[in-house]
């Protein structure tokens, strides 16, 4: 994409960042007011340096943000510092780190945490807000993280409210216990969940300044889902990382009687996200359990940090089981993206097929269930444009075309999927989780949004600043269950 020119709007910020020797007065005012806006780097984060230095190791670790694209294209980025000469665009909300400074801090040398050999140069206009903990700058401008916010039309009641409220609401829970053929339909079989990026609610080693995950409040949660089986994503597993988990089970355990495991993908490096899954093997027998490398696009299951998906056999009674894959779709609305969610799809669709043909062979498999988050975030920047619903409705398309006889269905939520959700990003709904599967005789699969989506309906609500946004996640769990 060298040589394409940003867009008229895109061009003011641009120009702000020449040098102010070649300034008119009004330009080094405005100048001056673009440094304050540098101030989100912070005093203690980076140190602005000389004119083509690095940074130390130090500060590129503390350096962390996350983007804020101005047009539907994306963030653009250039070779060369201080030029309106293109590189290519990175889509909104990409974490980069930061490796060096100009201009006084309005132009920021950056690579993509998880592309580390993604290097551009962006203005600091297009900084959405820091990762690393606040400096005095950013504090000053910003509500206090710990001051959660209530959100307009929640109850104080909810379990997603507060973690005083879960707890009060278990008072009057009664847990259900192993599913039999004649329970089928009284609660939720499997449930998906993205806890972002758990237990740090970040990239990176440190939480975030609100303390990132809670974990009394996701076991209480846990606990009144009354799911045996939670197919989780955006998981860390490094040493915290499983330590924390395991204070989440601990205290699920003392609110309950209950046998909670888990287990994570193959992949090797702690701090990147990872799928895993959890049960209570005092309702469910876990058995066969394996890392799907074919879910990862790039040809290896843990390449480019991108996922596989991890599946697991789970038998809730004599005459019941199903076989249950964790995935997490690569995000973003740029045709790369929009390409490598479809190959993932393409290979979820063939695991689906291949524990179908194999049943059909004699052999005595479950059925087999894809529960994840599927990113069908559209793709605004294809030609021509994919929106999230045409995204949907084209894997619903996708996976019907395998024979009129027995289809296989992609069940994401309750119709219609045009007005479903399972996510909040800039305080509206959108829809970016759900589950792939067979469509076994005699059973209706039923999905359903819990959390904020479904105590909202859906609703564009303030829920950026709110106690669930910040010490859980921004998507809502999904419930599988039959009618």
């Amino acid at each position: 994409m060298n040589g394409v020119q940003e867009q008229p709007v895109e061009n003011q910020a641009s120009q702000s960042g020449t040098s102010l020797a070649k300034s008119s007065p009004s330009q080094r005012a405005s100048l001056e007011v673009d440094k304050a806006k540098s101030e989100f780097l912070g005093q203690n984060h980076v140190r602005q340096k000389t004119k083509g230095s690095a940074l130390s190791a130090v500060e590129k670790s503390a350096a962390t943000l996350t983007l804020k694209a101005r047009h539907p294209s994306g963030v653009p980025y250039h070779e060369k510092k201080l030029t309106r000469r293109l590189a290519g665009r990175w889509e909104d909300g990409t974490v980069v780190r930061v490796l060096e400074t100009a201009a006084k801090g309005h132009w920021l040398k950056v690579e993509v945490v998880e592309r580390p050999r993604q290097k551009g140069w962006i203005i600091a206009d297009y900084i959405r807000e820091p990762l690393a903990a606040p400096s005095a700058g950013l504090v000053k401008q910003a509500v206090d993280a710990k001051s959660f916010l209530p959100v307009a039309g929640l109850s104080p009641q909810h379990p997603f409210s507060s973690p005083q409220a879960c707890k009060k609401a278990l008072e009057n829970w009664s847990p259900r216990r192993k599913v039999t053929s004649d329970s089928l339909g009284q609660s939720p079989l499997v449930a998906s969940w993205n806890i972002r990026w758990f237990p740090d609610g970040r990239p990176g080693k440190s939480p975030t300044a609100s303390g990132g995950t809670d974990p009394r409040w996701l076991a209480c949660l846990l606990t009144l889902f009354d799911t045996p089986v939670i197919a989780l994503q955006e998981i860390k597993n490094s040493a915290r990382a499983r330590q924390i988990m395991d204070q989440v089970i601990a205290s699920a355990k003392a609110l309950r009687p209950a046998d909670w495991q888990i287990r994570f993908d193959d992949c090797p490096r702690p701090l990147v996200q990872h799928v895993a899954l959890l049960w209570d093997a005092d309702r469910v027998q876990a058995s066969e359990f394996k890392t799907i490398a074919e879910i990862n696009p790039n040809g290896a299951p843990c390449k480019n940090s991108l996922r596989p998906g991890l599946a697991g056999t789970f038998r809730y009674s004599k005459n019941f089981a199903l076989r249950v894959m964790s995935v997490h779709l690569k995000s973003g609305r740029d045709a790369r993206s929009y390409g490598l969610r479809r190959r993932s799809l393409e290979a979820a669709k063939l695991w689906l097929l291949d524990s179908r043909q194999t049943r059909e062979g004699g052999a005595k498999r479950p059925f087999a269930v894809v529960a994840g988050d599927l990113n069908t975030m559209g793709c605004s920047r294809c030609s021509p444009p994919v929106s999230a619903l045409r995204e949907r409705q084209d894997i619903s398309a996708f996976f019907s075309q395998v024979s009129e006889a027995a289809p296989l269905s992609a069940q994401l939520l309750p119709q219609p999927i045009s007005s479903s959700c399972s996510h909040y990003y800039r305080d509206e709904a959108t829809l970016l989780d759900g589950y792939l599967s067979e469509k076994p005789p005699g059973i209706r699969w039923k999905v359903t949004a819990g959390g904020l989506c479904e105590a909202l309906a859906c609703r564009p609500s303030a829920v950026s600043r709110s106690a669930a946004m910040l010490s859980l996640s921004d998507h809502c769990p999904v419930f599988l269950g039959t009618e």
